[in-house]
């Protein structure tokens, strides 16, 4: 397994200030272009996930600037998260500005799970048993990662934080709602039949299949 880091929210993640940031929202507004190209990708992820759609209602969508971790593709903020650029309200804050059209709107969706699992008692029952049958491979692929990232002072929460808040939601995501390299779907280590027949039947419920 060797899947993209950019699905990984990190300790090093959080450790910058999004509200230093020009896009601030008490002092700054977004350009309206800016705004109308987020809205766009919003919507069109609302409309190819529909089990998403209230979900995403919920959440601003909002450009990163200034000191924003460049690193990273895009953050979701809880409402209440000390580093929330728009405190009170769900956030999703897109650092890279090259993320446009079908590529935004996926990766808009494969952020807003981080909120579905609270929110929808199916699909977070979905998600609790896609984990409990978890291959042997997936559980040692998910301590080397934590283990990687800690010795590189990168993630300083316990195991099974790490796990909750970062690491399902990204083996998930990975496959659920790609990104362009796909690199977590296709390769065939990266996820047992198994799982794959699991992840298959919650991206049908995402969509308003089942």
């Amino acid at each position: 397994m060797n899947p993209s880091n950019s699905l990984y929210r990190s300790a090093f993640a959080r450790s910058h200030d999004p509200r230093s940031d020009s896009l601030y929202r008490s002092a700054f507004a977004p350009p309206r272009e800016d705004q109308r190209r987020l809205d766009i990708a919003k919507r069109n992820a609302q409309s190819k996930y529909p089990r998403l759609a209230p979900t995403l209602h919920g959440i601003e969508v909002l450009y990163g600037t200034g000191n924003s971790d460049p690193k990273g593709q895009l953050e979701y903020y809880p409402a209440r998260e000390l580093f929330n650029p728009n405190p009170g309200q769900n956030t999703i804050q897109v650092r890279n500005r090259q993320l446009k059209g079908e590529w935004l709107s996926e990766a808009l969706a494969g952020d807003a799970l981080h909120e579905l699992k609270h929110v929808d008692p199916r699909f977070a029952k979905m998600r609790q048993e896609f984990v409990d049958n978890w291959s042997e491979r997936q559980k040692r692929f998910a301590r080397r990662k934590y283990n990687e990232l800690r010795d590189q002072g990168k993630e300083g929460r316990s195991f099974e934080e790490f796990m909750e808040q970062t690491h399902i939601d990204a083996v998930i995501r990975g496959y659920v709602t790609p990104d362009e390299r796909d690199d977590w779907r296709r390769e065939p280590e990266n996820y047992s039949k198994d799982e794959r027949v699991r992840l298959d039947a919650m991206k049908a419920y995402i969509q308003g299949q089942t």
